[in-house]
């Protein structure tokens, strides 16, 4: 049991026009309820999400003429911040505590406009009171104090840069820390007090590389959405542990800042309907299943098949092509499975073959290699044992050491 379900207080929401239905944002207001930015404008709805109130502002006040409410933001002032689409330039909204009134004059707006772009996708207020605000062209940080803006963006050739500029969602963890979810690019995180990224992908552990949002529970572990399945991230280790149940696939794919944690400690995830859970109630995976070989060619046949990895192979002159076979003996869905493989000497990083459960080889130098294979679990999550095997190429006679020093002299 994942103890993931979906919401049974759907039936609440069901007094929603089909419009509504598409929620692209929720967010804890400082009082009771929660803000919620859905197809058909802003919604405050009650702490037990049975009852609900469109926030008082008229579809005429916007220049764009939309309804739609893609993210919302309470600051540390009260003020509420939302943005909407579907007009001829994106807009940024605030709605005065104080007054009750919205301001639509674009505060903000034309100084982002030259940095993040034509569109606002998300928005985080941090513990400093610094506005992030992200898009297709990186992430723009706002200090009000000052009214500084510093503009984060992708360069290819800095590894410690942001990770892609297509920007998804924007969170901060309770140590400070700063997470960048991308499409494509996986997570950036900003440690406190630093200016470079540390990169997270696939090929890291995560789900996908495709972020929609991020939650922290209340253990300091990170939920993280993906367009391929649930993560859960331990900062302290790097580690990652994926989730692929029906009820996650159900959903689909989570839609942008519809991640929240209660005052309990359940995470609520919103997307093609709504999904909830208690992470202290997820049961993580059965012990690491086996990594075996399957089987080695020589020349295009199939030598064995009950290949250890203490055994050795030997290539004579004539033997050009060597492929071997692997696979995870993990059943519960050997879809999600991962292989990777180096020879020392030869590879400096590990050479990633996604699903591929073979790898092949030809012509390799004379002397002895070591073949390291290893992969994952249906998680996602490298396996601690790897695979070794030494391979032996035996030069042809007229290449071996006595034949070259007999012919010298």
């Amino acid at each position: 049991d994942t103890a993931i379900h979906l919401s049974e207080e759907r039936a609440s929401l069901s007094t929603i026009q089909r419009a509504e239905q598409r929620i692209f944002s929720i967010r804890k207001r400082a009082k009771n309820g929660y803000t919620v930015g859905s197809g058909a404008g802003l919604y405050f709805l009650s702490e037990d999400l049975k009852h609900r109130e469109r926030i008082g502002y008229r579809e005429s006040e916007t220049a764009s003429g939309t309804r739609v409410v893609f993210t919302t933001l309470e600051d540390a002032r009260g003020d509420l911040w939302f943005t909407t689409g579907g007009g001829i330039s994106p807009l940024l909204h605030r709605l005065d505590a104080r007054s009750g009134t919205v301001d639509h004059s674009g505060y903000l707006q034309q100084r982002m406009k030259a940095l993040c772009g034509e569109y606002i996708w998300v928005m985080m207020e941090d513990h400093r009171h610094r506005l992030w605000l992200g898009s297709t062209n990186g992430v723009c940080c706002f200090d009000p104090a000052d009214s500084s803006i510093r503009h984060y963006t992708h360069a290819p050739n800095d590894r410690t840069s942001l990770s892609s500029n297509r920007v998804r969602s924007i969170f901060e963890d309770s140590r400070g820390d700063i997470y960048i979810g991308t499409w494509g690019g996986g997570i950036s995180v900003l440690r406190g007090g630093t200016q470079s990224f540390a990169r997270y992908t696939r090929e890291d552990g995560l789900a996908g590389n495709t972020v929609s949002g991020m939650v922290e529970d209340f253990q300091g572990n990170i939920w993280i959405a993906t367009l391929s399945g649930l993560s859960k991230f331990h900062p302290d280790q790097g580690t990652f542990r994926n989730y692929y149940t029906p009820e996650i696939q159900s959903v689909g794919f989570f839609n942008s800042h519809a991640f929240l944690r209660t005052r309990s400690g359940r995470i609520l995830l919103g997307g093609n309907g709504l999904l909830s859970f208690y992470p202290d109630s997820i049961r993580d995976n059965s012990p690491e299943p086996p990594l075996v070989f399957t089987g080695v060619s020589i020349n295009g046949a199939l030598q064995r098949r009950d290949v250890l990895p203490s055994d050795t192979i030997t290539l004579h002159p004539f033997d050009t092509y060597i492929s071997f076979e692997f696979a995870t003996l993990d059943y519960a869905d050997n879809t999600q499975l991962q292989y990777a493989f180096r020879i020392d000497g030869i590879h400096d990083d590990w050479i990633q073959l996604g699903r591929r459960r073979n790898c092949s080889f030809s012509e390799l130098s004379y002397g002895t290699h070591t073949l390291k294979i290893k992969g994952s679990n249906h998680d996602g999550a490298w396996l601690g044992r790897v695979l070794t095997v030494t391979i032996i190429v035996v030069p042809p006679f007229y290449r071996t050491t006595w034949c070259i020093a007999l012919i010298a002299v």
